[in-house]
């Protein structure tokens, strides 16, 4: 019952010396050595067992037996593996051999093949070159006959839109100034602002220094106040050694005092540090706000040179359409002059097959009296109902008098001519028409040759008379359209002289 820790306990000085144990390091130490000699001799145990039951040599000599077995099968394999490796190679060398006349064909069928290729895409090149030209062929003729047509509804629509051009070239010039002189007022404010916020700067950037002067300058002044008050306190204490109730009280009082200043002096500290960084809040913000004009103004600086290289890229734009629109304009001016010499040219030939005719009707024999005929006419003489000749060229009279064979009756029904007489007169009427009518503009609606043999039948007169007043007809078209071409070109060249000077 001594050795139990758990014994009852007693009163007294006597119960911590039964607590505490009774084992030293001498009975740890025992326990220790048992266990080492335990560990020595399993070691040895088992030593002595790996020395009776091992045999080493026995294991060496079976290893040797099969790796020497095992060199045999793989020195077989490795014959058969070189007989394989050898016919490999045959069949190699024999495959490259045919490889190589595969290439060499190949070679040959690709050269054929690119010029086949080569041919083709040559073929098919003229084809769609030659269906190129022949739809391009259909459209100039097609675009020359609108042309044709549509020469003066072009040329007006022309002129509408040059003067609609001009109209905005001058609209855009006024929005450039109006724009260009709104953007100079910006610039000027956004530098005015840039001036004011660089002084604002500056003022702030004094008043911190001045703040942190005051502030060293009040640091320096109150630094030596303290050391006074420390040093005459810590006197005060040394010259008055009071003992008694009265010390104390007067230790707090000088603790209190001292504490009371010192938190002024902080309350003071604090108050002047607010203040600067209020100030330097407030340059902080002046600062990104003057970053933000700088940004503002460059940006705005942009937007400027983008605008006006957008304005003087629409300027040239608009230049060169009106450099276009003048050489298209020129280009139609020489097509109407080089039409109204062709014209004139026309005129001339009509004038010349006029007086052909003129000179050729009264002489010819072929034309015979038709009262000198054996049959009677079943129209009755023509100096009684068709005396006025008049009547038959004038357009005033009648519409057209080639237009209405009732005028004349039916020619058959009059006495038949002789086959070289009608012939002389379908020929000349024929000629009359083909050099009268083309290129023109004016014509009758057809040629029949009736009309024409019927009417030199009756009288040659009457048919110099009627031709000349068909010509003197469609010499009043003809001079009609000279003089609107030429009062179209006298209206264009104004424009043309303006559209030179201002390329110029």
């Amino acid at each position: 019952m001594e050795k139990n820790a758990y014994t009852m306990a007693t009163l007294g000085l006597k119960t911590k010396d039964d607590l505490q144990s009774k084992r030293d390091c001498g009975f740890y130490m025992k326990y220790f050595f048992l266990f080492l000699s335990l560990i020595q001799f399993l070691i040895i145990l088992g030593l002595v067992l790996f020395m009776i039951y091992s045999n080493p040599l026995e294991g060496t000599e079976k290893h040797l037996k099969d790796l020497t077995v095992q060199l045999q099968e793989s020195d077989k394999k490795i014959k058969a593996l070189n007989e394989e490796i050898g016919k490999l190679k045959r069949q190699l060398n024999a495959t490259e051999k045919e490889a190589r006349l595969v290439q060499t064909q190949m070679l040959r069928l690709n050269a054929t093949l690119r010029l086949c290729n080569n041919e083709k895409a040559k073929l098919k090149e003229q084809q769609h070159s030659n269906t190129a030209a022949l739809s391009a062929a259909s459209e100039s003729k097609f675009n020359l006959q609108l042309l044709n047509i549509t020469c003066v509804a072009q040329v007006s629509s022309l002129e509408k839109q040059l003067v609609a051009l001009e109209l905005q070239g001058q609209r855009d010039r006024e929005n450039l100034n109006r724009d260009s002189n709104s953007w100079q007022v910006k610039a000027e404010a956004a530098e005015k602002e840039k001036n004011e916020c660089h002084l604002e700067k500056l003022q702030l950037e004094t008043r911190e220094q001045k703040n942190q002067e005051l502030k060293t300058i009040v640091i320096q002044e109150l630094e030596p106040a303290l050391k006074n008050l420390k040093t005459s306190a810590e006197q005060l204490l040394t010259s008055y050694e009071i003992r008694g109730c009265y010390r104390h009280e007067i230790e707090n009082t000088f603790h209190s005092i001292f504490r009371s200043l010192q938190s002024q002096l902080d309350t003071m500290a604090q108050q002047i540090d607010q203040k600067a960084n209020a100030v330097t809040r407030e340059n902080a913000l002046l600062q990104s706000q003057k970053a933000a004009c700088n940004q503002r103004v460059q940006e705005r600086d942009k937007q400027i040179s983008l605008q006006q290289q957008q304005f003087e890229w629409q300027k040239q734009a608009l230049q060169e359409a009106q450099e276009i629109q003048a050489q298209k304009i020129r280009g139609e001016y020489r097509k109407m002059l080089d039409e109204n010499e062709s014209l004139k040219l026309q005129l001339q030939q009509t004038k010349q097959a006029c007086i052909s005719l003129r000179t050729s009707a009264p002489g010819n024999t072929a034309l015979r009296n038709p009262l000198s005929l054996g049959p009677p006419n079943p129209f009755g003489t023509f100096s009684r109902n068709l005396g006025n000749t008049g009547s038959l060229g004038n357009p005033a009279a009648s519409s057209n008098a080639f237009s209405s064979p009732s005028l004349w009756g039916r020619p058959s029904s009059l006495a038949q001519t002789s086959s070289g007489s009608q012939r002389n007169l379908s020929t000349a009427g024929e000629r009359l028409y083909q050099a009268v009518v083309p290129r023109t503009g004016w014509a009758p609606k057809a040629y029949n040759p009736y009309y024409f043999s019927f009417a030199t039948y009756i009288d040659p007169r009457l048919m110099v008379s009627t031709v000349a007043k068909l010509v003197r007809d469609m010499m009043r078209n003809i001079s009609s359209r000279v003089t609107q071409s030429s009062v179209e070109l006298t209206k264009r060249t104004p424009l043309l002289v303006s559209l030179n000077l201002e390329s110029h």
